[in-house]
């Protein structure tokens, strides 16, 4: 497994316990703020309502900032796995990874359908509680489905430090900030990740970040070895 799949794990890992968080202080009543007053009008209610504080308002940040941070990580490192499972020299796999990419796209857009629609319907009748219940029930099926599919994973060892290879490129570009750019494209080339002989491939260029390209002049790289691909 790499450092996407254990990344995405972990992240899973966050929003079932934030949804738990959050489900376990909506259904027990002392973990609420107290009560309005309900002889309260709706003009005088925000000086008879009191918030919720202290414990209690630890408790449901922790909740709320547990979910999107687990949530967004995760989105982050899911489609990474699932790319990793493909040979992009294999033209058959090739088509199996658009097709996993248009199923992942489906799957996430259909989720948030459903929690638009039945969650929200569940909470409003049913409760706030019942609904943050079902939320982390279904986020930790996908963990147990994910986790059951760890023999078949392909596993790509992580190298290196992504930070020093993203530094790497700045400072090249820095150094070689008066250097122009070659007319032909075709010098632009980075070494080929998917290729165990190092093989240079060449990058299609545009007109934006063209600071960052000079990092990729075929004059330096025997200078430089990049496994980051530069968008330019």
């Amino acid at each position: 497994m790499d450092a996407d799949g254990n990344g995405g794990g972990h992240c899973c890992e966050w929003t079932v316990l934030g949804y738990i968080v959050l489900a376990l202080q909506a259904y027990t009543p002392s973990l609420h703020p107290p009560p309005c007053n309900p002889a309260a009008t709706t003009a005088a209610a925000s000086t008879t309502c009191e918030p919720v504080r202290g414990a209690n308002l630890s408790l449901l940040l922790l909740g709320l900032y547990l979910v999107p941070i687990g949530d967004g990580a995760m989105k982050a490192c899911l489609p990474a796995l699932g790319g990793d499972q493909f040979d992009p020299a294999d033209p058959d796999e090739q088509r199996q990874e658009v097709s996993f990419y248009n199923w992942y796209t489906f799957a996430a857009s259909t989720g948030g359908l459903v929690g638009l629609v039945f969650i929200v319907w569940v909470e409003n009748s049913k409760g706030w509680g019942i609904g943050f219940a079902i939320c982390a029930a279904f986020v930790l099926l996908g963990l147990l489905v994910w986790a059951a599919a760890f023999p078949l994973y392909r596993n790509r060892l992580p190298t290196g430090s992504p930070i020093t290879r993203i530094l790497q490129v700045f400072v090249a570009a820095f150094r070689k900030r008066n250097v122009r750019l070659p007319e032909d494209p075709s010098e632009l080339k980075q070494i080929n990740q998917d290729d165990d002989n190092n093989a240079l491939e060449v990058l299609p260029r545009t007109d934006g970040f063209g600071y960052v390209g000079q990092t990729l002049n075929i004059a330096s790289l025997s200078e430089y070895s990049f496994n980051l691909l530069v968008m330019l």
